[in-house]
This record gives structure tokens, sequence and C-alpha cells, in this order.
């Protein structure tokens, strides 16, 4: 696929190529969706071109790690807690 980077996205190319893999039917729709990515890549529209909001999953890593690090396994606490008695 990528070979078809230098020239430009053309899909009767990729049909060409995906039709070795796939049924013509599919290839066809697997191609013009190819076609239409790169042909929008650059719309500010797409999802990946927009700014990312962070989501709840980033909100738990900091306190998770934080939780970890701070975590110690209970026989090595108790040898602590004797050592300071």
């Amino acid at each position: 696929m990528l070979v078809f980077g230098g020239d430009g996205i053309q899909q009767d190319r990729i049909l060409e190529e995906l039709s070795k893999w796939w049924p013509a039917d599919s290839a066809r729709v697997i191609a013009a969706s190819i076609a239409d990515l790169f042909a929008n890549i650059d719309e500010p529209d797409r999802a990946a071109n927009r700014p990312q909001v962070q989501s709840f999953v980033d909100d738990l890593i900091s306190p998770g790690e934080r939780a970890l690090t701070q975590w110690t396994p209970p026989a090595k606490q108790a040898r602590r807690c004797r050592a300071h008695d």
C-alpha cells in the first residue's frame, strides 16, 4: 500500500492490488473507502485532525500510578513497622 504514496492515491491501482486478495466486489468497496480516506485526510472535521479531549482513562492514570508506586506488600509493611518499634 505504501507504494501508492508517491503517486497519490489511484483507486484503480488499489483495486487491482486488493483484487489479488479479496473478491472483486469487496475489493471495490475497500478501494473506494481507502481512496475516500486519503482524499479527505487533511479535512479538519476528521476525528484524527481534531484536538483530542482527555478521556476518563487519562484521568485515572495518574492516581493509579501514584497508588501503585506507594504500595508495598503486606509482609514488607509489617517488617517495616517492627523495625521502627
